[in-house]
């Protein structure tokens, strides 16, 4: 059906990057030849994960979000733009852009943290997007040239 998890997205033994997405791909091509299925979140479920203090830096944050791009672009390579990019079309949409939008109001009422959360959206946006791009996949299709154009 699906297969299992790619060995060409995620995390390796071989990469310094702390890349990722394997769980989306796998997700996204059982959608794909499942799509009467239905994934089920469930919210008693708890991981403990800890996080070295590298990793609480502001440095590593746009590191992650160049990598996360990079996987995204490998996503899309495997199961296509579309499906490859359909929740973060609207989390960037809605979801980032309310953030920002947020923390431009607190900045806009004194509160620092505002800008500094507008801030660092806004970077991680960018730095991701720039690992997409870098990740070798167009943002959008362009349609054929053809002889009439």
């Amino acid at each position: 059906m699906a297969g299992g998890f790619p060995s060409h997205i995620g995390r390796t033994s071989e990469q310094s990057r702390p890349l990722g997405c394997e769980e989306t791909e796998f997700c996204i091509r059982v959608r794909q030849h499942r799509p009467d299925w239905t994934f089920v979140f469930e919210p008693q479920s708890v991981i403990w994960h800890r996080v070295p203090a590298a990793r609480e830096t502001f440095s590593y944050f746009r590191s992650r979000c160049f990598a996360e791009g990079l996987s995204k672009a490998a996503v899309t390579r495997s199961v296509g733009v579309t499906d490859g990019l359909s929740a973060e079309r609207s989390y960037t949409t809605r979801t980032l852009t309310r953030g920002v939008a947020r923390g431009i109001g607190e900045a806009l009422r004194g509160e620092r943290a505002g800008i500094e959360r507008s801030y660092a959206i806004s970077v991680g946006l960018l730095a991701a997007a720039a690992g997409y791009a870098r990740g070798g996949v167009p943002l959008r299709r362009r349609p054929a040239m053809t002889e009439a154009s």
